[in-house]
């Protein structure tokens, strides 16, 4: 390898996961400086999609106390379910931060236990940037993107302003360190989260969406809606999912991202969930439909929450809550994972975080 040119290395290294790269950082001081060079890493991660590995993240409990945390770990979910020699633990999980909001390009974005800051971290890397909050400032709904054009990640929240007709967001830059814009929803309607508490959005091609009701208060019942946050273009629009001109029903549904895509979960009243992709931002007849899960396999769950795609076409799912299954493209269940002991990092009602393992850097501070 040494005697090969630098490009012809990079075309080799970029082809290899990240625990081999760990490895191969080892070797000497000319491969540890060019495997951490940012050039790099951001090539690795746009030409290595199919070595991706999207690890799940829980603590392990401990069985006498149950405000006792053994430690952190992480689930490779394209491994085996039961593969637990793929687990990783996290000795590096920083302190005080107990919630997982959401996760971007392998950044995680955390909340204090205080509520007062955020932190932006690469579980692989360790990498990571404190994020103070405006005073007394609470949100509602957030999201957690990335902007390409300006090679910057953003964080926007929602908080309800002028009688809850309004919908505030304050978008913070990583790359400026500041709060860069407030951009305004005038829905027209009382918009609330679906759940209690906070909502988060999912960040597809640099726009963030989110499930939402709309309070109407002639007909005293909620409709929901998918509204989408446009950073770049500076607008707040709503998207209307239609597959062969009949709009879907947003009644019983949720939303996550897998891969590049923006994906619809439409639960049926549990008679059968039907998944739903967007293949292209903004496109109404880009809907299609990816697979249906049976009424038979899904009745008897209290819980189901999908959580991503593997590299191999398998729907992984958390139920009840502490089961994960992986489902074939058939809708049949093929692996099951008891998750006795587990707790869940991640607020309430949100997208659960599935990250992607990378070596990424956030962008210097300008």
């Amino acid at each position: 390898m040494e005697k090969l040119s630098d490009e012809l290395r990079i075309e080799i290294l970029c082809r290899l996961p990240i625990k081999s790269l760990a490895c191969l950082k080892c070797v000497s001081k000319s491969w540890l400086s060019l495997i951490s060079d940012p050039n790099f890493t951001k090539l690795h991660f746009q030409r290595s999609p199919q070595n991706y590995t999207y690890r799940f993240p829980y603590r392990v409990r401990a069985e006498h106390d149950r405000n006792s945390y053994l430690q952190m770990r992480a689930i490779d979910l394209n491994a085996s379910l039961c593969d637990d020699s793929a687990d990783i633990s996290f000795n590096n999980f920083p302190s005080g931060y107990n919630e997982i909001l959401a996760s971007c390009r392998g950044f995680l974005l955390l909340q204090h236990n205080k509520i007062d800051k955020l932190l932006v971290w690469n579980p692989t890397t360790s990498e990571q940037k404190q994020i103070l909050l405006p005073r007394k400032y609470s949100f509602e709904l957030h999201g957690f993107c990335y902007d390409e054009s300006t090679d910057d990640y953003l964080i926007a929240l929602a908080t309800k302003i002028n009688l809850d007709m309004v919908l505030g967001f304050r978008v913070f830059s990583v790359r400026t360190n500041s709060w860069k814009k407030e951009i305004a929803f005038n829905c027209g309607e009382i918009i609330r989260s679906r759940f209690p508490g906070l909502l988060a959005g999912v960040a597809v091609n640099g726009v963030i969406y989110w499930l939402v009701y709309f309070y109407k208060k002639e007909a005293r019942r909620n409709e929901t809606k998918i509204i989408a946050l446009d950073i770049k273009a500076n607008n707040v629009s709503e998207v209307v999912p239609k597959h062969d001109n009949i709009i879907i029903n947003l009644t019983l549904c949720d939303l996550r991202t897998f891969g590049e895509s923006l994906a619809l979960f439409d639960f049926k009243g549990f008679k059968e969930i039907d998944v739903w992709v967007m293949k292209e931002d903004g496109v109404r007849s880009s809907w299609t439909k990816l697979m249906s899960i049976p009424s038979c396999a899904i009745r008897l769950r209290a819980y189901f929450s999908p959580l991503c795609l593997t590299k191999d076409g398998k729907l992984v799912t958390l139920d009840n809550p502490s089961t994960l299954s992986k489902w074939s493209e058939q809708g049949k269940e093929e692996e099951v994972r008891k998750c006795n002991g587990y707790d869940l990092v991640y607020e309430s009602f949100a997208a659960t975080p599935v990250y992607t393992e990378t070596l990424l850097s956030l962008p210097s501070t300008q």
